[in-house]
């Protein structure tokens, strides 16, 4: 007896879920597959400057040492963090070390210029607030060995 006449005699067989089984020879859950296309891809020539990595942000931090020159901080379009003694703000309000020493990182309170957006801001705080903002400091190394001739014996 082949499936047809199975499902002709309406045997027990073939109720269901199992019909479908029986007639397809397969899982019902599995019933169809769709084959992954190959054909040609398009691309693009303008991903270059759009997805380009900025690495902006501070380099440092609080008890490193550094050299001249370092660069402590990148940051483009708003001042985060302030140059503090011994840091000099560069182009792009690049920070970097003046002299050799350690870094430390202080909030300091901020006086902003008078036609400054933040004076407007603080003129709005109450009585005795105060606005702080995050500097960057160099300690500097004492000089160790390091001696002036001041006059010949």
């Amino acid at each position: 007896m082949n499936i047809v006449q199975k499902f002709q005699s309406g045997s027990n067989f073939l109720k269901g879920a199992s019909l479908l089984k029986g007639l397809l020879g397969e899982s019902p859950l599995v019933c169809c597959t769709a084959n992954a296309s190959s054909g040609q891809k398009g691309s693009t020539r303008n991903t270059y400057r759009s997805n380009r990595k900025r690495f902006r942000g501070v380099r440092v931090q609080d008890g490193d040492k550094v050299h001249p020159g370092y660069l402590l901080a990148k940051q483009v379009s708003a001042f985060r963090w302030y140059p503090g003694a011994n840091v000099h703000s560069g182009r792009k309000k690049f920070l970097t070390a003046q002299c050799s020493g350690t870094i430390r990182f202080t909030k300091e309170i901020f006086i902003p210029s008078p036609d400054s957006p933040e004076a407007e801001v603080v003129s709005r705080f109450p009585k005795g607030a105060f606005l702080y903002k995050t500097h960057i400091n160099v300690v500097p190394e004492p000089q160790v060995g390091h001696f002036k001739r001041i006059e010949m014996i």
